[in-house]
């Protein structure tokens, strides 16, 4: 439901991952996740900054439209260094005490939460 709500007011999802992209898409067409614009696995995620640049570059997305959603502290500091706003998610690898720590848009307990604070 929340896939569909996106999709059809426009927005367009992707994935980066220190994953292949060989790996992400067989783990979404295994579970028959199919709502995602792109994939994007960078192999050294110790620089996100750099590869959210380079995501952004590689689509020719336009930075005042990109919202970035992760789930560790690294992601709200790769984050504040590009100027991309951030919403942390609780269900993750770090906690939410530690999100907090960073500059952030919103801390989010649920995927519905997220549609939420977009829609703002």
């Amino acid at each position: 439901m929340l896939d569909r709500a996106f999709t059809v007011e426009g927005y367009q999802l992707g994935i980066l991952s220190s994953n292949t992209e060989d790996n992400i898409n067989h783990f979404l067409v295994a579970n028959q996740i199919q709502i995602f614009d792109y994939v994007f696995g960078a192999s050294n995620l110790f620089g996100k900054d750099k590869a959210i640049k380079k995501l952004i570059n590689h689509y020719n997305l336009p930075k005042d439209q990109v919202l970035y959603i992760g789930d560790e502290l690294r992601d709200v500091e790769a984050c504040k260094k590009i100027d991309v706003p951030f919403i942390g998610v609780t269900w993750g690898f770090d906690s939410a005490e530690l999100l907090v720590k960073g500059p952030f848009k919103a801390i989010v307990n649920n995927p519905q939460e997220i549609y939420e604070v977009i829609k703002r």
